[in-house]
Order: C-alpha cells, then sequence, then structure tokens
C-alpha cells in the first residue's frame, strides 16, 4: 500500500493571544479544523497543536505552534522532520500589514516582509521557498504603533469583516483539499 502524501498548513500567531491581529492565521486554522471535523491535541514532538485530515491523496497536518511567534519556526521544523514533511508541501497561514483588512494574498516563495514569525520559519527551515496565505490586518497610521497594532484585538466595528474574511480563506483551503488534495491554490488578491 502507499504511504499518503504529507501536507502540513501552519497558522501562525501566538497561542495565548488568539483575537489580536498578529494570530489571524491561528484563527483561520481553528475554523478549518472545525469545518473538517477534527480535533486539536497537544503534540511535545511539534511544540504545538496538531489536527489531522485525510483527503483521498494525501494527510493533511495543521499546526498552531504553542510557543511564541517570533520563535514559531523551531515549532514547524520539529513538525517536519519528525513527520518528513517536503518544504514545497507547506503553507503558511499569517497576517499581513501591508494589504487593508480583508484582503487575502498566495505567495509562493520570498522574504519575510518584516513578519517576524515568517522570519523565523525561513531561518529555521532554511529557505524562503515558502507558500504563504496572507490575510491583510491593515497598518496603523503611524510606524511606531506597529507592535501595539498587531498584539490587540480587531475593533468591534471590524469583527463582520474578519468572519467575513477567515471564512473565505476556510472556504479556499477546504475548495483546494477536496479539488485536489493539494497546497497548490490560486492567488486570490
Amino acid at each position: 500500500m502507499r504511504r499518503k502524501a504529507l501536507k502540513l498548513i501552519v497558522g501562525l500567531g501566538n497561542h495565548s493571544l488568539i483575537s489580536t491581529r498578529h494570530s489571524i492565521g491561528m484563527s483561520v486554522l481553528n475554523h478549518l479544523a472545525e469545518n473538517l471535523g477534527t480535533r486539536w491535541t497537544y503534540e511535545r514532538n511539534c511544540l504545538g497543536f496538531v489536527a489531522r485530515y485525510l483527503t483521498e491523496t494525501s494527510e493533511v497536518l495543521l499546526l498552531k505552534p504553542k510557543i511564541a511567534m517570533n520563535i514559531n519556526g523551531r515549532s514547524i521544523l520539529k513538525t517536519v522532520n519528525y513527520y518528513q514533511i517536503p518544504i514545497e508541501n507547506i503553507l503558511l497561514v499569517q497576517d499581513d500589514l501591508d494589504k487593508p483588512l480583508g484582503k487575502i494574498r498566495m505567495k509562493l516563495e520570498g522574504t519575510a516582509g518584516g513578519h517576524n514569525g515568517v522570519k523565523s520559519a525561513i531561518a529555521a527551515l532554511k529557505t524562503d521557498k515558502l507558500k504563504r496565505f496572507k490575510i491583510g490586518i491593515g497598518r496603523p497610521t503611524n510606524k511606531s504603533q506597529v507592535v501595539d497594532y498587531v498584539l490587540n484585538d480587531f475593533n468591534p466595528t471590524e469583527l463582520p469583516l474578519v468572519s467575513e474574511t477567515v471564512s473565505s480563506c476556510v472556504a479556499l483551503l477546504l475548495d483546494e483539499l477536496e479539488t485536489h488534495g493539494t497546497l497548490c491554490m490560486n492567488e486570490n488578491s
């Protein structure tokens, strides 16, 4: 019997600050796991929470690192090594300051663009050839406010758009998993 291909979808964020702008990647994965009917379990070997989903051709692992955003690359590397997941089968779901709230974009490779979680993943895996699902969270007008901005919850007036955006991300991921069982998604910007 042929072994199913392993895929990894990582929700970037701070596990203890799940409702913040910086953790929208984890929010997407929480909703994706719920839609797939799978449960999260803490895996010490991965330094994070893992949920599993099987398609006809692959096994998809969802990962929410339990360690801080700035060092989440350690969790990703441990998971990749433990499960022997090829780099090309990894997708990061992250927040993006450079896109307005509600915009979603696929990036196939490249620099971290100032995102510390992506920097950590690139450093740990020693490659910038990581697929990324970037979710716009907007940017504060004053550059000195960025840290506070990303670590704060969304404003009540933004919550309907946040909910719609998370649902759109989940729908795109579900469609791809059901259609192809892969992570080669088209760009939606």
